[in-house]
């Protein structure tokens, strides 16, 4: 899924592959798999509009015997409707990120399959500096903590720079 690079493994840390990852074309074929996975455990998919009620009473059906498949598929569930909520402004958090990434490696020595989550709160401040509109740096300062968090990284080193954000002339 989106967490996951191409081997199926969580550890490619860099902004730069997910920014790939968030291309319109893969992120309808997550969403389509993410269905399928659902409905190969039992679980009603979205377009037949089930009450909550009856997915959970199908999840807890399916959880006996594949707790693992049904905890995978619950993952990656959630990981989707972050994404769709989203699905407006992925061209705009797909650019931030691969700008991030490019910022990390190149300014700040970061490895290129390690460029998330930022190592500390100052490296963020770094990259807003090269920002001149408050509102720009706010936004890719928001694309970044949407990466982390789409990843599964706390965003607190990501959320006290911020706060400078508003203090900047």
């Amino acid at each position: 899924m989106l967490l996951s690079n191409s081997k199926g493994k969580s550890s490619d840390l860099s902004a730069e592959r997910l920014a790939e990852n968030l291309h319109p074309t893969k992120v309808a074929k997550q969403w389509q798999k993410c269905q399928q996975q659902g409905l190969d455990l039992g679980v009603p998919i979205f377009s037949e509009k089930p009450r909550p009620r009856m997915v959970v009473e199908k999840l807890v059906a399916a959880t006996t015997g594949n707790e693992k498949e049904v905890l995978g598929y619950l993952k990656d569930q959630a990981t989707q409707l972050q994404v769709y909520t989203n699905r407006r402004s992925l061209k705009y958090v797909a650019a931030g990120l691969r700008c991030w990434h490019s910022f990390a490696v190149g300014c700040l020595g970061y490895l290129p399959c390690r460029t998330l989550p930022p190592r500390c709160a100052y490296d963020v401040v770094r990259f807003i500096s090269i920002f001149h509109n408050g509102g720009t740096a706010a936004n890719y300062v928001g694309y970044l903590k949407f990466g982390c968090n789409l990843k599964g990284f706390s965003a607190l080193v990501i959320s006290s720079p911020s706060r400078a954000i508003s203090r900047r002339p």
